[in-house]
C-alpha cells in the first residue's frame, strides 16, 4: 500500500545510491558482513541486521531492499524484524542435513551469477576444511552465443572454490569439466549426458560426510538426484 501511494502521487525523489561496502558515492551500504554458513550479519546506519539465508547474494539483496523500504518510510527496526523472519524457499540455496550429508537443494535455476553464489555457499559450509565438496552441475539453460565461456568459466570456477569431486550434467558438461580440470588437475571429475543416467551410477560416487552441491537450470531436473541423495542417505528410509 505505502508503495502504491508512493506511485500514484508522482512523487519525485533524489536518487539513491547503494551499495555492498561503503563507497564514496554509496548513500546506503553495509558495514561488519560476516558470513556464518547458513545466514550472514552486518550492520546499516549502526543496527545490525540478520540475514537467515545462506550466501553473499542475498546479503546484497537485503541491502538493496532497505534501500526500497527507507523510501517508502519503513523504519530501521522494522525492516530488521521482517529481514530476520524471511523463510526458506524450496530448491534456492535450501541446506538440508539427509544422515551424515550436507545437501544444497539449489536446483530451481541456474545463471553465471547464482552459481558463483552457491559455489560460495558450499566453500563457507566446510569452514574447517575436513569434509569432501560435492558440486552436481546442471547446464545453464538461454545463455546464448555466449554459452560455451561462461561453461568455461564456471568449471574456473568450482575448481578455485575447493570442489572435490565434480558431477556434470547436460549439453555443455565437458566443457565445464574440461575448464574446471585446466584449473586443478587433481579434481575428481565424471560427466552424464543426462540427469536419469547421473542418478543410476550415482552411488558409485557419493559417500557419507560429503557437502553436496545440487544445482543447474530448471531444464536438467535434477530435483531428481536430490531425491535420489535423500533415499540413499536419510536414516528414516532405512
Amino acid at each position: 500500500q505505502r508503495l502504491s501511494g508512493s506511485c500514484k502521487g508522482g512523487r519525485k525523489a533524489e536518487p539513491q545510491f547503494y551499495h555492498l561496502w561503503k563507497t564514496p558515492l554509496a548513500d546506503i551500504y553495509a558495514e561488519n558482513i560476516i558470513p556464518a554458513g547458513r545466514q550472514s550479519t552486518f550492520v546499516i546506519e549502526g543496527r545490525q541486521m540478520t540475514v537467515p539465508l545462506p550466501g553473499p547474494g542475498n546479503t546484497e539483496n537485503a541491502i538493496a531492499a532497505w534501500a526500497v523500504c527507507k523510501q517508502l518510510g519503513v523504519t530501521i527496526d522494522n525492516f530488521g524484524q521482517m529481514l530476520g523472519s524471511l523463510p526458506e524457499i524450496s530448491m534456492r540455496s535450501q541446506i538440508q542435513e539427509t544422515g551424515s550429508i550436507t545437501l544444497i537443494n539449489d536446483c530451481d535455476n541456474a545463471n553465471p551469477a547464482s552459481m558463483k553464489n552457491a559455489l560460495a555457499i558450499l566453500s563457507s559450509l566446510n569452514a574447517d576444511g575436513k569434509r569432501r565438496l560435492v558440486f552436481i552441475c546442471g547446464d545453464m539453460a538461454e545463455l546464448g552465443g555466449q554459452s560455451e565461456q561462461l561453461h568455461t568459466e564456471l568449471g574456473a570456477e568450482a575448481a578455485k572454490a575447493g570442489v572435490n569431486l565434480l558431477l556434470t550434467v547436460g549439453r555443455y558438461c565437458r566443457i565445464t569439466a574440461d575448464a574446471a580440470k585446466s584449473e586443478k588437475d587433481d579434481l575428481q571429475i565424471n560427466c552424464f549426458e543426462d540427469t536419469k543416467i547421473l542418478c543410476n551410477n550415482m552411488e558409485n560416487f557419493i559417500k557419507d560426510s560429503d557437502i553436496i552441491l545440487v544445482k543447474g537450470s530448471r531444464v536438467n531436473k535434477l530435483e531428481a538426484a536430490v531425491e535420489k541423495i535423500r533415499q540413499r542417505f536419510d536414516k528414516n528410509n532405512v
